[in-house]
């Protein structure tokens, strides 16, 4: 009986062409398998990441592979909590259980950020806060207070 479903390790990534390949190992047989990627999610796993594999008609040329690094893997997240991001930097985006967004690491935007109601920061208010010594002209204000 040839296995359907079985448990493999990631030697390394193939990421060209348009299917992402995984180069496998399992009982002892590596072979190339093509990931399974959810709608939206792009990835490239890093080398001995585990992964499941599982074969169309039990059929190896029609294996494909997800694959994750359950060591590193987002502990503590409350039901219906996601948490998305790199194992490696420790960046991350996590959606929280009480409807805020926590984000970790270098956020860049290429396009508008609009804000419905107000920006806050480590000034209490910032869209009311205030400099002092304020020049017209080309000059430097105080800090805000």
């Amino acid at each position: 009986m040839v296995n359907i479903i079985k448990l493999v390790k990631s030697l390394f990534t193939k990421d060209e062409g348009i299917i992402q390949q995984v180069r496998c190992k399992s009982l002892g047989k590596e072979q190339d398998l093509k990931v399974l990627n959810m709608y939206g999610i792009s990835f490239n796993p890093p080398d001995n990441s585990f992964g499941v594999a599982f074969s169309a008609n039990g059929y190896d040329d029609e294996t494909f592979v997800m694959v994750d690094r359950p060591d590193k893997r987002w502990k503590g997240l409350e039901k219906g909590e996601l948490k998305i991001g790199n194992y490696l930097t420790g960046s991350f985006v996590h959606f929280k259980a009480d409807g805020t967004i926590a984000i970790e690491g270098n956020v860049v935007v290429n396009g508008t950020v609009t804000a419905d109601n107000f920006i806050t920061s480590s000034v209490p208010d910032y869209n009311a806060h205030t400099h002092s010594g304020v020049d017209t002209g080309i000059g430097n204000t105080g800090g805000p207070s």
